[in-house]
């Protein structure tokens, strides 16, 4: 019977050539944008979902309060607050600076390459989930000389070999010793680097003396709460931190949830203002409309033809066939 059926749709695609083609083109294209649409869709709202236990990360934000009660939002923390909350809120389970980002040189006998990476203090890797492969897992990066480099990193330099005690020369400064090579960090991820120095090198170099100051914002600070539901909690105790160690400071800080990084970024007034969700819900419109218009001219243009098989329709039904096989015929055309 299935036989039959195929053979039969078959021959009216044949006999019906410009219909069919138009109909099944029309449908097929509505389908591909479509998918093409929600598969950005997906990718955009699964950023950052592979950290585990993402609920209890939080990075630290200032509200910044001028003339005119106008407030801006910003990133840029001071140097100090990282160590300050860890010690002062029991809340917090684990705190964490790191740079912006920086391009370094680096060098292995005569091979040279910039690499993208962070300074960033060892509790990153209790905050957030970037496995590591080889080297210690507990102690990933023990002093000042050492280095930890992703598995794309490493394999540039030393191919196949472990690089576990390898050492690099950067930027023709200092050498630093690898002492951990974490997995390659996934593309949808908001944090993006492929190797970590001690946040200690730089912190102690007298050259960045403001890293010790109150006044100065220029740093990203990253939290790990005990559970999820101290949040509240912690945004009112973290409120003023700055404030009480810093006469005249304008600054109030807040937790900034790691589920909201990508798509939630906007900030209005100190308060949360949409971002890139706008555009997730407008082409998740768009893919459902072009779906729409894409079965309703199918469903449209089928109808239109239908009256042409009626004879086939009648042939069947004097042979024997029942409504249900008719219906499953066509619904399977």
């Amino acid at each position: 019977m299935i036989r039959n059926y195929l053979l039969t749709a078959l021959r009216s695609f044949v006999r019906q050539r410009s219909y069919s083609i138009i109909n099944l083109s029309g449908l097929a294209v509505g389908l591909a944008c479509s998918i093409f649409i929600l598969l950005w869709v997906a990718d955009e709202v699964s950023y950052n979902k592979f950290h585990k236990d993402g609920d209890r990360i939080f990075q630290i934000l200032e509200n910044q309060t001028y003339s005119g009660n106008k407030i801006f939002t910003f990133a840029a923390t001071p140097g100090l607050l990282a160590e300050a909350l860890k010690q002062e809120i029991p809340e917090i389970e684990y705190a964490c600076r790191t740079s912006w980002g920086d391009r370094r040189l680096f060098q292995v006998g005569e091979k040279s390459i910039y690499e993208e990476g962070l300074y960033a203090d060892p509790t990153i890797f209790n905050i957030f989930t970037f496995p590591i492969v080889d080297g210690d897992q507990v102690i990933p990066m023990p002093d000042n000389n050492s280095v930890a480099i992703s598995e794309r990193t490493a394999k540039k330099f030393f191919g196949e070999e472990s690089a576990i005690g390898k050492s690099f020369r950067i930027d023709n400064d200092f050498d630093a010793k690898v002492t951990a090579v974490f997995k390659d960090l996934p593309e949808n991820s908001s944090i993006r680097f492929d190797f970590l120095i001690p946040f200690d090198r730089t912190f102690r170099n007298p050259a960045n003396k403001w890293m010790s100051d109150w006044e100065s914002n220029g740093l990203q600070t990253y939290v790990r709460l005990n559970s999820a539901g101290a949040r509240d909690e912690v945004n009112g105790k973290i409120k003023e931190f700055v404030k009480k160690r810093n006469e005249g400071s304008v600054v109030d800080l807040f937790l900034f949830a790691l589920n909201d990084w990508r798509l939630y970024s906007n900030f209005e007034n100190g308060k949360q203002a949409g971002g890139r969700i706008s555009y997730v819900r407008a082409f998740s419109v768009v893919a459902a409309f072009i779906l729409a218009i894409a079965c309703i001219n199918f469903m449209n243009l089928a109808t239109a033809r239908a009256a042409n098989r009626s004879r086939e329709v009648g042939i069947r039904k004097v042979v024997g066939a029942q409504r249900r096989s008719l219906m499953a015929q066509f619904i399977g055309e």
